[in-house]
């Protein structure tokens, strides 16, 4: 059983993002482009840009409620491009970090082959294993809240970092996996692999979520000072692009978290 070394994880996570986010851009831009366009087209064919803000897209969709179903059709299959966008993204990034495989072509960064579908399949399991894991806090808290709800934050708080935090991480072991084309390591043996380190995945996973909610307020606050500084359109749109940028870098930071944690349980590597 290896321990894993939480401060050492979290420097290699975010050195490893950071030393290769030149070649992270070059080899992901086509999928950016990608969904900026179908984004961008939706958008428009219901009327509205990008800068639309939610309360008059819920407006417009109570006015037109014959709309609604079509709208929530597109919205699904936008998350679907997302996800397939994250999958391709994601086993080009494993397969370069892991074993030097290097995206040349527009094809192979806009991969979407055999490796890209296991990939993305498999995120949808882990995701129901997810909401599978809510019943049973449903169950406790439902009853809480209707008694007054003043331990409801706390006990879905210590819940989500305590139990379902690990779980997702101990079995998203199996994606780098996934990537490198393995069919004999299912999500059994990434559970294995990680045995004995609970709290150190906790950790982990505690650090880079006050990471990226450190950022998200760091971008609120920013937000509202663009928005002031140069009006409401302009400070709007520069916001969306700075939010972007850094959205990306923690999405890249949170897919090299896990090529970590395969390094390290599964190939035995040091940071």
């Amino acid at each position: 059983m290896r321990l894993l070394p939480v401060n050492q994880a979290i420097n290699h996570m975010a050195s490893s993002t950071l030393n290769n986010l030149s070649f992270a851009l070059r080899a992901q831009w086509p999928w950016f482009l990608v969904v900026a366009l179908v984004l961008t087209a939706i958008s428009y064919a219901w009327g509205f840009d990008l800068l639309t803000n939610e309360a008059e897209l819920k407006a417009y969709l109570d006015a037109n409620p014959a709309m609604a179903a079509q709208f929530s059709l597109m919205f699904f299959a936008a998350i679907l491009l997302f996800l397939l966008s994250f999958a391709s993204i994601a086993v080009n990034w494993h397969r370069y970090v892991l074993i030097d495989d290097v995206p040349n072509t527009l094809l192979e960064k806009l991969r979407v082959d055999g490796l890209v579908w296991r990939y993305f399949g498999n995120i949808i399991l882990i995701t129901l294993c997810l909401v599978v894991l809510t019943i049973p806090l449903a169950a406790v808290l439902v009853p809480l809240s209707a008694l007054g709800g003043a331990l409801v934050i706390p006990l879905a708080l210590g819940y989500i970092i305590v139990v379902m935090l690990p779980i997702l991480y101990g079995l998203s072991i199996k994606l780098p996996a996934v990537a490198l084309g393995r069919k004999d390591f299912g999500f059994g043996d990434a559970w294995k692999a990680s045995v004995g380190n609970w709290w150190q995945i906790v950790g982990v996973a505690v650090i880079f979520t006050l990471i990226s909610w450190g950022v998200g307020l760091v971008l609120a606050m920013l937000s509202l000072l663009l928005q002031k500084l140069l009006g409401p359109a302009v400070g709007i749109g520069v916001d969306m692009v700075i939010q972007i940028v850094i959205n990306w870098i923690l999405t890249v930071m949170g897919i090299t978290m896990l090529t970590s944690f395969y390094g390290f349980f599964v190939e035995k590597r040091d940071f």
